[in-house]
C-alpha cells in the first residue's frame, strides 16, 4: 500500500507540473509513469505462471533440539527475475496441535531454482508437518503481487530419547507360560515342548539341557534351546490421552518412559508386546518387540496414532480386539507420568528412577 501511494503521488505532481508548465518533457515522463507499472504488471503475471514453490526439507529426521534446516525450494522456469518474494511455510507437530508460522523474503533468479531456509528446533518429539501456506511475488516496482502455485508437504520425525530402564522380572511372572502354536523364528525361549535349535555348550548353560544323544554323536557337549512362545510375555499399553482439563503436555514422557521399560525387557530376555489406541483409525494396535529395531518402528506407529481427549479403556479394547493373544502381565503408561500393572496403580515414573532403581514387575 505504501508503494502505491508514493506511485500515485508522484504521477499526481508530474502531471500536475506538466499542465503547470506546459512542459511536453513532464508530460512524457508522466505518460511514461503510468505506462511502464502496467508492462511491469503484465511481465509479472507472466512469470507467476512460471513459477512454482514447494517446502524445502533435506533430512526427515532430526533429535530433539537438533537444529534442522528448512525453507522453501521455488523454481522459475521463465527468463525474468524477482526482484521481491514472500513465502510463509507452516509447521505443526502432529502430537502438539498449534502452528507455528516462518516467513521468508528474498529474491528469484530467472531461469533457475531459489532456495530460502533457516534452522529450526523442537523441543517435543513427534511427527512435525511442514507445508507452503503461500509464495507472493512482486512486480519491479512492488506495486502489483501476484501469488504462485505451491505443492507438497513434508514431515519431519523428531525422535524421542532413548534410554534403558532397569527391570527386575519376579520368578512367578517370568516362569508363566501360555500356550501358543506360533513361536519366535529368532529368539530361543523356555517352552520345552519345542526346540529352537541345538548348539554347542558355552560356560553358564545349564546342565539340565544337555543334549546327551547328539553330544554322543558329535563327540562334544551339544545344549538344547526351547523355542520362545510369541503368546508368551509382557503387554505394555501407551495411553495416548491427554484430557481437556490437563494442563501442560507430557507426551514425551509418557513415549519415551514405555521405549525404555520395553528396552528393559528385550534385554532380559523376556519378550514384550507393545499396544496402542490409534484415534485415527478408531482402532487398538500392536506390534511384537523382538529386538531394538523394533522400537524405532512403533516410534513411528505412535506418532502417526497421535493423541486423544476422550477417556479409553485400554485393557478392555486390547482383549476386544485381540481375543487370542495372552500376556503374563500388562503394563499401562499414562502421560502424566504414571504406571499401572494390571489395572493396579504402582505409582509415578522419572527418567532418574527408571535408570538407577529401576521397577520390579
Amino acid at each position: 500500500m505504501k508503494n502505491k501511494l508514493l506511485y500515485f503521488g508522484l504521477l499526481v505532481v508530474t502531471l500536475y507540473l506538466a499542465i503547470l508548465y506546459d512542459s511536453p518533457m513532464l508530460l512524457g515522463f508522466g505518460l511514461m509513469e503510468m505506462v511502464l507499472p502496467v508492462i511491469s504488471g503484465i511481465l509479472m503475471l507472466w512469470t507467476a505462471a512460471h513459477m512454482k514453490a514447494q517446502i524445502y526439507l533435506p533430512i526427515g529426521v532430526a533429535e530433539k533440539e537438533q537444529p534442522v534446516n528448512v525453507g522453501v525450494r521455488i523454481e522459475n522456469k521463465s527468463r525474468i527475475p524477482v526482484s521481491r518474494l514472500e513465502a510463509k511455510i507452516k509447521i505443526q507437530n502432529r502430537f502438539y496441535q498449534p502452528e507455528k508460522e516462518v516467513i521468508f523474503q528474498g529474491m528469484a533468479d530467472g531461469r533457475g531454482t531459489t532456495r530460502l531456509t533457516t534452522a529450526i528446533t523442537s523441543s517435543q518429539c513427534g511427527l512435525v508437518a511442514l507445508w507452503v501456506e503461500q509464495v507472493k511475488i512482486w512486480d519491479l516496482f512492488h506495486l502489483f503481487g501476484k501469488r504462485i502455485e505451491t505443492d507438497g508437504k513434508e514431515e519431519l520425525s523428531v525422535l524421542p530419547e532413548y534410554y534403558e530402564a532397569l527391570l527386575e522380572i519376579t520368578p512367578q511372572i517370568r516362569e508363566q507360560l501360555i500356550e501358543s502354536e506360533e513361536y519366535d523364528e529368532k529368539r530361543p525361549g523356555d517352552d520345552p515342548s519345542q526346540i529352537f535349535q541345538i548348539r554347542e555348550y558355552r560356560e553358564g548353560d545349564r546342565m539340565q539341557r544337555i543334549h546327551w544323544k547328539a553330544s554322543a554323536r558329535t563327540s562334544q557337549l551339544m545344549v538344547k534351546d526351547y523355542s520362545m512362545p510369541i503368546g508368551l510375555g509382557a503387554l505394555l499399553l501407551f495411553d495416548l490421552q491427554v484430557p481437556e482439563e490437563s494442563g501442560a503436555v507430557f507426551l514425551d514422557q509418557a513415549i519415551e518412559y514405555g521405549l525404555a521399560i520395553l528396552q528393559g525387557f528385550l534385554n532380559q530376555e523376556y519378550p514384550p508386546r507393545a499396544a496402542w489406541y490409534n484415534c485415527r483409525t478408531q482402532n487398538m494396535e500392536q506390534i511384537e518387540i523382538r529386538e531394538t529395531e523394533d522400537l524405532y518402528l512403533l516410534t513411528s506407529r505412535l506418532f502417526q496414532a497421535g493423541s486423544y481427549r476422550e477417556e479409553i479403556l485400554l485393557e478392555e479394547a486390547y482383549k476386544h480386539s485381540y481375543p487370542q493373544d495372552g500376556y503374563s502381565i500388562c503394563l499401562r503408561i499414562t502421560t502424566d507420568g504414571q504406571w499401572w500393572e494390571d489395572g493396579i496403580l504402582k505409582g509415578e515414573l522419572t527418567r532418574t528412577g527408571l535408570e538407577t532403581e529401576g521397577i520390579s514387575v
